[in-house]
């Protein structure tokens, strides 16, 4: 059985690793950036220039942590240090893993003040900004999903669905507080408040099985959103690249 390191990594990584591109700036806006292109030539100059002035100052990182399973009962997942994991989805996804990691990364606060500043003054250019933010984050969630899955491919581990707290079947109530049991985040600087919301905003938690027969990922974890139906950014951004990967 592969090892489990159950102490918390914390990663950094580099603005320009995210691999951001005018287009993602305009599709964190829920634009379809090839129709922008053609009729609001003035909204991808606003993004090219958010792009080049924001890229700087953002602060990529993550905070891991992956622990062994050790019994599945009752409808929950029991893992070492005497953690339990319960939900429906993490039933669903989690059932043939036998470590699970979770995950906690932001983008910083520096883009999110940003836009708090614009919002008074200048909507259209603090809605790109928030694009970007958007964008960033998504882009980071990617990075770091890869960066798990690049620990288990020598031992020709598969990793299951990502989930999020917030998604069907494993609420923001029910998921951040599983989370927090897990994970000290403030070495990236992150924390919840008492409703469970994260500051900074533009920060995000997850969790994502690793084993040797890991359930089907044909799906995405926007088909879990509760916001599957009217989000306008659903199939637009990264997420479904790294959640689907494999």
């Amino acid at each position: 059985m592969m090892s489990v390191t159950s102490t918390v990594q914390t990663i950094e990584f580099s603005p320009q690793s995210l691999g951001l591109t005018v287009d993602w700036v305009l599709q964190g806006q829920g634009m379809d950036a090839q129709r922008v292109r053609q009729r609001r030539p003035a909204l991808v100059e606003l993004a090219e220039q958010v792009l080049a002035e924001g890229l700087p100052l953002l602060w990529p990182r993550a905070a891991l942590k992956t622990l062994a399973v050790k019994e599945i009962r009752h409808q929950q997942i029991l893992l070492e240090e005497q953690i339990v994991l319960s939900g429906p989805a993490v039933m669903e996804h989690l059932i043939p893993a036998q470590q699970v990691t979770v995950m906690a990364f932001t983008i910083g606060p520096a883009i999110e003040e940003r836009v708090f500043q614009l919002e008074s003054e200048d909507k259209v250019r603090a809605f790109a900004w928030d694009g970007l933010a958007n964008a960033a984050v998504d882009a980071l969630g990617g990075m770091v999903y890869h960066a798990i899955e690049e620990r288990f491919l020598p031992a020709g581990w598969q990793l299951s669905l990502v989930l999020s707290p917030g998604m069907a079947g494993w609420s923001v109530e029910d998921g951040q507080p599983q989370v927090a049991q897990i994970l000290d985040l403030s070495p990236i600087g992150v924390e919840f408040t008492p409703e469970w919301v994260m500051l900074p905003r533009k920060s995000s938690t997850a969790l994502v099985g690793a084993g040797e027969n890991m359930l089907d990922k044909s799906k995405l974890p926007c088909d879990y959103c509760t916001m599957q139906g009217v989000c306008r950014y659903r199939g637009q951004l990264a997420h479904g690249s790294y959640a689907s990967s494999g």
